[in-house]
């Protein structure tokens, strides 16, 4: 019979880190798990940004040009008023016309949405291990690890939607 490690299954919430960061089960026993660390550690780097990215701004403004402003200000000014004799009949109503219009957009921001979902998704594909801790568990073996946090899906989606986006826009990859 093959001899092996000494193994612990354990779920994400029986884990702690003591002493300083080191990865242990609840008997205070040092363990490791090489994907759940490698997780773990992309995900301290995902949340650390986005905590770095509160309050920043990484979309350029509109700058003003000056020579338009100053032409703007010329032609109103050299501008004769015309003085209207008879009233320009009002237009009549497009409900329908704006129901479609509406529908429309919003078809296209829910497409847009579900883009950007599937993105995301396949994003955080590299952190199913985490959720496989959290709900069904994983085998453990004796080993010294050493981790800044321990982190959930629920933690790691709310940073992934902060940085994300941004990444995606900038053309950058973690």
């Amino acid at each position: 019979m093959a001899t092996t490690k000494a193994s612990n299954f354990k779920k994400i919430g029986s884990l702690s880190l003591i002493n300083g960061g080191y990865l242990s089960d609840s008997k205070g026993n040092a363990i490791t798990h090489g994907g759940f660390v490698a997780a773990q550690q992309r995900a301290h780097l995902l949340v650390t940004l986005a905590t770095a990215m509160k309050g920043k701004t990484f979309e350029s403004a509109q700058v003003d040009d000056f020579g338009k402003i100053l032409n703007e200000v010329r032609n109103g000014i050299n501008a004769t008023a015309v003085t209207e004799y008879v009233a320009t009949p009002k237009a009549p109503s497009r409900a329908l016309q704006d129901q479609l219009k509406a529908e429309a957009l919003a078809w296209e921001a829910h497409q847009g949405a579900e883009r950007d979902n599937a993105a995301l998704n396949a994003f955080l594909q590299e952190f199913n291990i985490i959720g496989e801790c959290e709900n069904l568990g994983l085998f453990f073996s004796r080993g010294v690890v050493k981790l800044e946090a321990i982190y959930t899906t629920k933690e790691i989606v709310k940073a992934a939607k902060t940085v994300f986006p941004v990444l995606q826009a900038q053309g950058a990859s973690l």
